[in-house]
């Protein structure tokens, strides 16, 4: 490598780490009221740092491309105002060879958030949601009240006078899960926990269960009776989603829900995975783009080159959601997750060969 191309490099690097450093930060002041929560709810410490940990990872395709458009735009915009550029050019050597080593690195990070995007942050989001589930589940209360009508999960719907601790009294509930019968439950007491395999449980003491069929009814007393709630409140919090599915799970959804027909979530999944390919190559975009206007843009502070960070960066998720909204309209999904890119980088190329090379167009 050669010597202008180590110090282009060296450049960008500290305002891009600088930048992944603040914007990973925000991510986590954003959620520190629920990791409080979490620590005085009685979740261990070790527990939420690793769900801090879970969270950064799964939002790194998020957090490293504007960090390296900042990288860029600091860099040339200061190289930029203290004459250096000119400097550089005075000695014959071009702005595009200048920018060749940012754009080499560009490259370089865009491959290194595909592979992240593809593989690493899905991993990320499953173990945060993995992370969260355990948290609730762990919960001995999972948000019941008294006097209250509260559907802990589907079908079944709980109701009680008062509450003592973890006990809840005199309570009725109405199990509506099978569709051929309706179980009423009045219970003494009761409260949820763990049994000794570790499954969540509603433990009831003392009651009568009214069994509602189509045409009978069937009274049942009990002195101890248990409600298994684990597979169930699992099935809501584990059940995965788009962005918790590595590249190969993705296929293999696109593959069942062309088979079954499901055009409308086809096309949802199918568009997700573009979006993960096109934000993969926004680092090297954002320096096509990036570079040319902080050269032209010769200012001494540092927040104008934060400026036009910014201002390319909500450019193109603003491209991105309305060409998200054409394809119900025709607009193909590729065309649909990489619009942005297409847009930002053919005016990067434009400014590269008008603005500062000089050739008319």
């Amino acid at each position: 490598m050669k010597t202008l191309d180590k110090y282009i490099i060296k450049e960008i690097i500290p305002p891009f780490i600088g930048a992944f450093c603040i914007i990973s930060f925000t991510l986590i002041i954003g959620k520190i009221v629920d990791l409080i929560t979490l620590i005085l709810g009685g979740a261990s410490p070790i527990k939420v740092i690793a769900l801090v940990i879970a969270v950064l990872t799964a939002s790194l395709g998020f957090s490293i491309p504007p960090s390296f458009l900042v990288g860029c735009t600091v860099a040339f915009g200061r190289l930029s105002s203290d004459m250096e550029i000119t400097a550089i050019k005075s000695l014959g050597i071009s702005v595009r060879r200048i920018a060749m080593a940012a754009l080499a690195l560009g490259f370089f990070v865009s491959i290194i958030v595909l592979i992240v995007n593809l593989f690493i942050a899905p991993v990320g989001s499953k173990i945060t949601k993995g992370i969260i589930t355990d948290i609730i589940l762990s919960q001995k209360e999972l948000g019941l009240e008294a006097r209250n009508f509260t559907e802990l999960i589907k079908g079944i719907t709980i109701y009680a006078k008062e509450k003592e601790g973890d006990w809840l009294k005199n309570i009725m509930v109405f199990d509506m899960r099978s569709k051929n019968k309706t179980n009423i439950i009045e219970a003494e007491k009761g409260k949820i926990k763990r049994d000794k395999s570790g499954n969540i449980v509603f433990y009831l003491k003392n009651g009568r269960i009214v069994v509602q069929g189509k045409k009978h009814l069937q009274f049942l007393n009990f002195k101890k009776y248990t409600i298994s709630l684990t597979a169930s409140l699992e099935d809501i919090f584990r059940k995965p989603v788009k962005r918790e599915l590595t590249f190969p799970e993705l296929i293999k959804r696109l593959k069942k829900e062309k088979m079954r027909k499901e055009k409308e979530h086809y096309m949802d999944t199918l568009v997700h995975l573009y979006k993960r390919f096109a934000l993969a190559f926004s680092p090297l975009v954002f320096a096509l783009i990036g570079i040319p206007i902080s050269i032209g843009f010769q200012r001494k502070e540092k927040w104008a080159s934060f400026l036009i960070s910014l201002s390319l960066f909500m450019a193109y998720f603003g491209i991105l959601s309305f060409s998200q909204r054409l394809i119900y309209q025709g607009l193909p999904p590729f065309i649909s997750a990489w619009l942005p890119n297409i847009i930002l980088s053919l005016l990067g190329i434009l400014l590269f060969i008008k603005k500062i090379e000089g050739v008319s167009l």
